[in-house]
């Protein structure tokens, strides 16, 4: 049997709100193939620039009430 690699990034994060006595933590992750990586980066540039956004954004900069979501 032949088997085929292919190569990706995988990017992870974690989120928990600053009161450390929160119950809940939230991991995600996201993959994409490594030569869309140019690509996926600066369309993420422009979003963040036509939206005010400097930095890491996450659900607070993006969350439907404050973005592009609308």
């Amino acid at each position: 049997m032949e088997s085929s690699l292919i190569d990706v990034n995988i990017y992870c994060d974690e989120s928990r709100y600053s009161n450390n006595e929160d119950p809940y933590l939230v991991i995600g992750a996201v993959k994409c193939l490594r030569d869309k990586k140019p690509e996926i980066a600066n369309a993420l540039i422009k979003m963040k620039r036509a939206y005010g956004i400097g930095g890491e954004f996450g659900w607070k900069t993006a969350s439907r009430n404050k973005c592009w979501l609308n």
